[in-house]
């Protein structure tokens, strides 16, 4: 669509820059697009032919992990992702992921994005179907921020007598380290700690969110 690219790169490019920017686009489209979809079904036709597996950190398959500590305490490990039901389970098998998780879902049902509305919507399906989401992982910060969102609202709307979940940012990147990041956990933190004392909850921020290097 006209001015996409310039969006995407947040200035107007042209000649080469433009080339390239165009062939980012065209390569891995932009999220809850149909474009992304489109995608999705091409990788899924390189998966049915034995390519396009994607890699996987080793201490996802380490013996004596965070995941295989918490399905020793009974939690079942279930991936939320983007991408079609259909290629999920298609890329779990190929990864050999399928060892380590029981389910995958699709967010495409949840409006194709990990937004708050997304991660509100499908804790308020997993409940009502008798499942009770108490951790979250996740590796992406944009990600975190939407999740830590909707944990409040849900809060709120079920009149919890605390937050819902527990909370762990993978920051294989080290991004918390920064200013940048420093500063919005603190905001995170301000608003924990605002609904904390309105509603006399008695979890610490720190029990509630934390943040690993890895999965070890």
């Amino acid at each position: 669509p006209p001015g996409e690219v310039e969006k995407e790169l947040g200035a107007k490019v042209s000649g080469s820059k433009l080339a390239t920017a165009l062939e980012k686009l065209l390569t891995i489209p932009k999220r809850g697009t149909k474009a992304r979809e489109v995608y999705y079904a091409l990788w899924e036709v390189e998966l049915e032919k034995g390519r396009g597996a994607p890699a996987v950190y080793p201490d996802v398959f380490a013996q004596d992990n965070s995941i295989t500590r918490d399905r020793k305490k009974g939690l079942k490990i279930f991936c939320f992702s983007r991408g079609t039901q259909a290629m999920l389970e298609k890329t779990l098998k190929a990864s050999g992921l399928d060892k380590v998780v029981e389910q995958i879902y699709s967010v495409l049902p949840y409006g194709g994005v990990k937004n708050k509305h997304a991660y509100k919507q499908f804790y308020l399906e997993q409940k009502k179907e008798g499942s009770e989401i108490v951790k979250q992982y996740e590796d992406e910060w944009e990600n975190i921020e939407q999740l830590f969102e909707a944990g409040l609202e849900i809060a709120l709307e079920l009149k919890l007598d605390n937050y819902p979940y527990q909370i762990i940012w993978v920051d294989r990147s080290h991004e918390s380290t920064k200013n940048e990041a420093k500063k919005a956990l603190e905001k995170l933190e301000a608003k924990y700690e605002k609904l904390k004392k309105e509603k006399n909850w008695k979890t610490a921020f720190q029990k509630v969110f934390e943040i690993k290097s890895n999965l070890l």
